[in-house]
């Protein structure tokens, strides 16, 4: 049971993410103090 919970959930919560990434990829963190590091696989989505 649980394992189908994962498996049905887990292409759209990875989709998601891809499009989260994708919109915020250009962004910069509002904090003064952090500024995480940007994956390489995600240099192809940069403006």
């Amino acid at each position: 049971m649980k394992k189908q919970i994962v498996s049905k959930l887990s292409k759209p919560i990875a989709s998601m993410a891809l499009r989260m990434g994708k919109a915020t990829v250009n962004s910069a963190c509002f904090g003064w103090y952090h500024q995480p590091k940007v994956p390489t696989s995600m240099e192809k989505y940069k403006k």
